[in-house]
């Protein structure tokens, strides 16, 4: 039904979703009900839409009027299933996810693909949206920028980037950058300092 190569966080969501549907007794989930699911506690995306100021209760108030005009089914289905417009967002989700160079679709891409028109929602829908596809596709490019590298503390940075004095943010790199929050590259220090330093009278 869906692709497999989802994160943890937003196979979280998806079972949020299902379990709206299963509440309103809906057979199958649309993208409102990702949505709620998207900005459940559980899922961690809401904190983050909070720290750039967004106003997460209208999106989840907004979500929630389309569940309610959502088609009702004659009976109780245990694993409601995503109807089209899942299905279309999750693949638009899979090509940004390559765009943010993620190994898995993460709550942050299924919304950036639910912010494109005529996708999960339309044109005039989204127009009530407050989030649009350019604006998270910008921060969350920005921010994988800040986090590829973190430099070492007592290091001038001098405007460079240096492999010397920095470790990925993410990866194998884990360690490397825990201890490079405790520690000072004395080698990448002495190379900043000026050439008079190193000379002395014989």
């Amino acid at each position: 039904m869906l692709t497999t190569n989802l994160t943890g966080e937003l196979i979280r969501a998806v079972q949020i979703a299902q379990a709206t549907a299963r509440e309103y007794r809906q057979a199958t989930f649309s993208p409102a009900h990702l949505l709620v699911g998207l900005l459940h506690n559980d899922v961690g995306l809401g904190s983050t839409l909070v720290a750039w100021d967004t106003d997460i209760q209208f999106i989840r108030d907004w979500a929630q009027y389309k569940i309610e005009k959502y088609p009702k089914s004659a009976r109780t289905i245990e694993e409601p299933t995503g109807d089209e417009k899942i299905l279309l967002t999750m693949e638009v989700a899979d090509v940004i996810r390559l765009k943010l160079g993620q190994s898995e679709v993460s709550p942050f891409a299924a919304l950036i693909a639910m912010s494109r028109p005529d996708v999960a929602f339309s044109k005039n829908e989204l127009k009530a949206f407050p989030l649009t596809e350019s604006y998270l596709l910008e921060k969350a490019l920005a921010e994988a920028e800040e986090e590829r590298e973190v430099p070492l503390p007592g290091v001038p940075s001098n405007g460079q980037k240096s492999p010397a004095t920095s470790f990925p943010a993410s990866g194998a790199a884990g360690p490397a950058k825990a201890l490079a929050r405790f520690s000072i590259d004395k080698i990448a220090m002495a190379r900043s300092l000026p050439a008079a330093v190193f000379c002395y009278n014989s």
